[in-house]
């Protein structure tokens, strides 16, 4: 089960830490946020399980107000077997990323809220390496299909996700799975694992003008509504 530790809500006013565990507060939070502007000191972050019924009520609310929500593992649950090399960041971050996103498709929670602004970290993880993995499942396995009205591969236009690849090749291999329009540029910051200077990255790659401007301003600004 994937677990997520916090929720940070943006809108073009300002961003939201959630605690995930009490509801009826955090839905408040969010509306006041959004609506009056109201700042409070970020809760603690605890665990949830990320496809459980109070959290879908946050996102539902989020959606109503067209809040921009980053998904982003503060850590994995992987620790036994990732205890060296770093892993638990190298593998377990973007494994995190994966379940928490294949959880909201097969959860049905992406069918229920169409209009849901989630980015996910690490440009996905491995959800868009995994998709026809994804796909097969749903045409073999009634657990996997029982929720969803279609396949898992028509909701990956559904997220938003970020460059953090750390590879040319790689960012090229995600924009030509999901196109350009979904894509976000990352930092990672402050962590020591961010790209230091990703305009200068993302403006080294091959790509075409369209794509560079849709990555570095044009796609954000759509998602955030700051050409209103």
């Amino acid at each position: 089960m994937s677990k997520a530790t916090g929720v940070l809500l943006v809108r073009n006013d300002g961003a939201l830490l959630l605690q995930l565990r009490d509801n009826k507060k955090n839905i408040k939070h969010v509306v006041l946020n959004a609506k009056n502007h109201e700042k409070t000191d970020p809760p603690t972050p605890q665990d949830i399980i990320i496809f459980a019924p109070q959290f879908f009520e946050i996102l539902k609310e989020a959606e109503k107000l067209g809040a921009f929500i980053l998904l982003h593992p503060l850590s994995t649950r992987a620790h036994d077997i990732m205890g060296e090399y770093h892993l638990i960041n190298l593998i377990g971050n973007p494994m995190e990323t994966t379940t928490a996103a294949a959880n909201l498709i097969f959860s049905g929670f992406m069918d229920k809220l169409p209009n849901i602004k989630i980015c996910l970290s690490h440009a996905g993880g491995y959800l868009p390496f995994a998709i026809g993995r994804f796909d097969h499942a749903y045409n073999t396995r009634k657990d996997v299909s029982d929720n969803l009205s279609r396949k898992p591969s028509d909701y990956l236009g559904n997220f938003y996700y970020d460059t953090i690849t750390h590879s040319d090749t790689g960012l090229n291999q995600v924009i030509e799975i999901l196109g350009a329009d979904r894509i976000l540029l990352g930092t990672d910051f402050p962590a020591d694992m961010g790209v230091k200077q990703p305009l200068k990255w993302i403006n080294s790659i091959n790509f075409s003008d369209d794509i560079k401007t849709k990555i570095c301003s044009s796609n954000a600004e759509n998602v955030l509504s700051l050409n209103r």
